[in-house]
């Protein structure tokens, strides 16, 4: 599918120790590099993805860049426009769009009236030179936005910084013009790690398990019905029956998946999965809700 042609690290103690163990060529710049291929993935901090993405469009090259997109909004509007003006696909790494427990529900009937996100875990150095909302909570954030096709009314949120210089614990409040409304928790400083979707509609309960890639529906049927999964349930409105189901995930590779995605929209002209609009929808987000919480607690707005 792939010739890798080798990689670039700034980092001399990373960069020596990747090449030994894997046995991958090493650049000693990044325009050596971006020279030679004609894809590349940036998997670099946050605040250079901008600068080397742009590099990777000018030299008329295809890319994949990991989210967030870029560190502001209106960085990704300008990959954008040099991605069109020299025809290239540009997909981000949302990774959860392919886990197999997102997957799993992509045939389902899906209207949700309220979606409840929980991504926890504990603090590491790493993603810390941004905000848990662009770490952590934007793959949530993502994955509403495909959910939910409405315009969005209002937000609110609330959030703290404990242990970097950014929110490093978040809830947030997103309504929809359709009255739908999303509840997300994100935290890198918490004991345990989860990463939960949960989704609720008319007569009908979704859960995503994303770590453990899992997916399972419990859906109210007609009385009528009977089978394997059906039982039967007593409630305010009288006797009720509903049917549980476990959706088969497999033990797919989500990274492998989206890679495998970006080389079938070069190759064959395959619909970007995750686009630079999404991503960037995405990240506005993200803005408005770092922005609330630095008002509250009277930090400058991004």
């Amino acid at each position: 599918m792939y010739d890798l042609v080798g990689f670039y690290d700034p980092d001399e103690n990373v960069a020596q120790s990747v090449q030994e163990e894997f046995d991958i060529k090493r650049y000693t710049s990044q325009d050596e590099l971006i020279a030679d291929c004609e894809a590349l993935d940036v998997v670099s901090t946050t605040g250079t993805h901008f600068d080397i993405s742009k590099k990777v469009l000018e030299n008329k090259k295809h890319l994949f860049v990991e989210k967030p997109v870029t560190e502001k909004y209106d960085q990704s509007i300008i990959l954008k426009e040099l991605g069109k003006t020299n025809d290239l696909i540009i997909q981000v790494g949302h990774v959860e769009r392919f886990n197999p427990a997102f997957k799993a529900i992509e045939d389902w009937q899906l209207e949700p009236t309220y979606i409840e996100g929980e991504r926890l875990g504990p603090y590491s150095t790493r993603g810390t030179d941004v905000s848990v909302i662009h770490d952590l909570m934007i793959h949530d954030i993502d994955l509403v936005l495909q959910l939910i096709k409405s315009p969005i009314t209002e937000v609110r949120a609330n959030g703290q910084s404990v242990l970097s210089n950014t929110p490093d614990v978040c809830n947030t409040r997103i309504e929809f013009a359709n009255g739908a409304v999303a509840n997300l928790t994100a935290s890198r400083i918490s004991p345990r790690k989860s990463r939960r979707l949960r989704i609720f509609q008319k007569e009908t309960f979704l859960s995503l398990d994303f770590m453990n890639k899992k997916a399972t529906k419990l859906e109210m049927v007609d009385p009528s019905v009977n089978g394997s999964g059906v039982y039967d349930i007593k409630t305010e409105l009288g006797d009720k029956k509903y049917r549980f189901q476990e959706a088969y995930t497999g033990d797919t590779n989500a990274i492998q998946d989206e890679f495998a995605a970006f080389y079938q929209s070069i190759v064959n002209g395959q619909k970007v999965m995750v686009n630079i609009d999404d991503a960037g929808k995405a990240l506005q987000l993200v803005e408005r809700i770092v922005n609330q919480i630095n008002t509250k607690t009277n930090k400058p707005t991004v």
